[in-house]
């Protein structure tokens, strides 16, 4: 309960996936970014991130590789579960717009 709180209030800053795209809640940050991050987190022992293979390495590969193809495809959306992405409104916006 403690890491899923804390992982609500990082995606309310676009904290919780700083390395994905702006339009699906993330900060688009560089890779420098994100080992900046991970040491301040660390270094400030913050609460691990809740589900972390879906934001660091499943979410990632979806954006990257399933959902423009997917979109175009079928002109709907495509659900992922919230945990697995930190902004819903952003990803329903963005495969709405066919933008990703």
């Amino acid at each position: 309960a403690r890491r899923q709180a804390w992982q609500r209030r990082l995606n309310e800053g676009r904290w919780a996936a700083i390395n994905w795209p702006k339009e699906w809640g993330g900060r688009e940050a560089t890779t420098m970014q994100n080992v900046i991050y991970s040491e301040v987190m660390a270094r400030s022992k913050a609460p691990g991130i809740y589900n972390a293979n879906g934001i660091w390495q499943i979410g990632p590969m979806i954006l990257r590789w399933g959902i423009v193809r997917y979109s175009r495809a079928s002109n709907t959306q495509l659900h992922i579960p919230q945990r697995t992405c930190p902004s819903r409104a952003a990803r329903s916006s963005a495969v709405t717009r066919n933008t990703v």
